[in-house]
């Protein structure tokens, strides 16, 4: 997960905001379609995103509702539901900073 919000962060510094909900975290694989897309210096991942210790996608959501000047990234965990307990409870990205 480390590496997804590393290459956020490259994104957000080149292009001054992070990818919407809409364009995902594809867009640090492809230049999104926006207006400002000019400013995009990626590719920012070399491959497809990781997938989560469970074999799912990572959830991600600009602005966030953890972290609303920023993104929520995260994993739905073992049960592949948000929220949970134990080994079933989302593990979320806590960005530095923002």
């Amino acid at each position: 997960m480390y590496s997804l919000a590393s290459a956020l962060e490259q994104f957000h510094t080149d292009v001054g905001r992070y990818p919407t909900t809409q364009e995902g975290l594809n867009a640090l694989l492809e230049r999104p379609q926006a207006e400002d897309s000019s400013l995009w210096k990626g590719p920012y991942l070399r491959q497809r995103p990781p997938l989560d210790p469970w074999g799912c996608p990572y959830v991600y959501l600009c602005p966030g509702s953890r972290y609303p000047k920023g993104f929520d990234l995260f994993s739905c965990g073992a049960d592949r539901k948000e929220g949970g307990k134990g080994k079933d409870k989302d593990v979320y990205f806590a960005p530095s900073g923002r």
